[in-house]
């Protein structure tokens, strides 16, 4: 694996890490704040996140497992009534972030142990009867890192003007 692999690896394994700066020391009231660019509340968008990379480590399990396998995400809609099912407004965002921090460094010291990880491919199906796409295993973790970022940004928005 090149250093430029492993250097996209820490960038995507620096997620928590990055969320954590921003949110340290929020008050219940602030992480109940809207972010406006996604109609979710800080809360909600740090569990958006985490579900986020939950979803992509499941994926990037199935190209490992078998590159070329196909990932069904067309059950996965985090809408405003997704996050509501979830009780994301209500979930206490601690658990969630040591389950990222967890999950994270799992699938990266996975990704890590094998030359041609960041090649391997998954075909994606997001809606039902849509044409399917391929990602590779890196360009699930720079869709990841940029994700996150975006969403982080607007977080930081929210909270501090």
């Amino acid at each position: 694996m090149s250093s430029k692999d492993i250097e996209v690896i820490n960038v995507w394994r620096q997620i928590p890490t990055n969320i954590d700066a921003i949110i340290s020391g929020l008050s219940n009231d602030d992480l109940g704040r809207q972010v406006e660019a996604l109609g979710f509340s800080v809360r909600a968008t740090v569990h958006h996140l985490v579900e986020a990379n939950i979803v992509t480590a499941s994926m990037i399990i199935a190209a490992m497992g078998k590159s070329g396998a196909t990932y069904d995400g067309t059950w996965l809609y985090p809408n405003g009534d997704w996050c509501s099912r979830l009780g994301y407004e209500s979930t206490p965002i601690e658990p969630s972030l040591d389950a990222l921090r967890g999950l994270i460094m799992h699938i990266s010291n996975i990704v890590a142990s094998q030359d041609d990880a960041l090649e391997r491919v998954v075909t994606v199906s997001n809606l039902p009867g849509a044409p399917t796409y391929t990602l590779t295993v890196g360009q699930m973790i720079k869709q990841e890192i940029d994700h996150a970022a975006e969403h982080l940004a607007d977080v930081r928005k929210a909270v501090y003007g």
